[in-house]
């Protein structure tokens, strides 16, 4: 039985909130193994798609689409988020609890909440669990340049656990919420991509963003990134392995083609003239005889 592990994330800034983490079109890919006994893999894919104020808190809104094999979309989870003084707080219950906190040192702790049901659990959990979270280990990475600060944290108390290692502008490995990472679990989380307008951030290159799988063998999957995303003037594809002759085309939100190409993947970036699209979603689209994908885009 093949177990393809597909990774997404939710990422989080160091730097002021209004600049990077907090951008419209900000995306997060969440790869989930939708059943341990299943061939269909999904992807969760979750952006920023607004703002409103709870509690007299200024938040980003969050909204997460399930996308599976059998052609399913369903909206999962809307989480509301805000920045302040380096840390990261979500909205359950009427209450405001730190998800992330990235002043942290060695040996600190924080409390959290896994949210009941878990967005990505079919079997729910028990209802609101309060993990507290315990700094292990610290240390920097560079990510497009930027430093940003690395936690390797554990759980104290329950099983309920952030995936490590968790990344300024990047999050937990395991998605935005802790969860019990069991073999039985089903709907397991696992980061995969991040993007925003200036930041691109993949933990597996072997497996692209938005990778559904229906019975494909592993090594006809095609790696590729699109980027930038949203884009603007310019949107480019990057293939990272297979050489294969595309056809590219791009529909807008009601379905109408608005830009067709045929390629050829190679190391080259392929660059694609957007400039002339309205503002709004769009699905680009590669195929071939033997081969599909479908990548969500935002044009601004």
């Amino acid at each position: 039985m093949r177990k393809i592990l597909l990774i997404s994330l939710l990422l989080f800034s160091s730097t002021a909130f209004a600049q990077t983490w907090g951008t419209y079109g900000t995306t997060w890919s969440t790869g989930i193994l939708e059943s341990f006994f299943s061939a269909n893999q999904g992807y969760i894919q979750t952006i920023i798609i607004g703002d409103t104020t709870l509690l007299t808190q200024q938040c980003k809104i969050l909204q997460s689409n399930h996308y599976n094999s059998s052609g399913q979309l369903v909206l999962v989870d809307t989480a509301f988020l805000y920045k302040s003084n380096n840390k990261i707080f979500c909205y359950l219950t009427n209450t405001f609890y730190t998800l992330y906190d990235f002043n942290a040192s060695v040996g600190d702790t924080w409390q959290t909440i896994a949210p009941y049901p878990s967005p990505f659990s079919s079997s729910g959990n028990p209802p609101d669990s309060m993990v507290t979270i315990v700094v292990d280990s610290t240390s920097n990475t560079s990510i497009n340049g930027q430093i940003k600060k690395v936690l390797y944290v554990h759980s104290a108390y329950n099983d309920w656990f952030f995936l490590n290692p968790i990344i300024e502008d990047i999050g937990s490995a395991g998605g935005l919420y802790p969860y019990i990472y069991g073999w039985m679990d089903n709907d397991i989380p696992y980061l995969r991509c991040y993007t925003d307008s200036s930041i691109f951030y993949q933990r597996n290159i072997n497996f692209p963003c938005d990778t559904l799988i229906n019975d494909i063998p592993e090594n006809e999957i095609i790696g590729m990134i699109v980027y930038p995303n949203p884009a603007h003037d310019q949107l480019k594809i990057s293939f990272l392995n297979k050489h294969f002759q595309f056809q590219i085309t791009i529909l807008d939100s009601q379905g109408r083609e608005c830009l067709r190409r045929k390629v050829q993947s190679g190391k080259q970036d392929i660059e694609l003239d957007v400039q002339s699209l309205a503002a709004g979603f769009y699905s680009c689209i590669l195929f071939n005889e033997h081969f599909k994908r479908i990548v969500k885009i935002i044009k601004f």
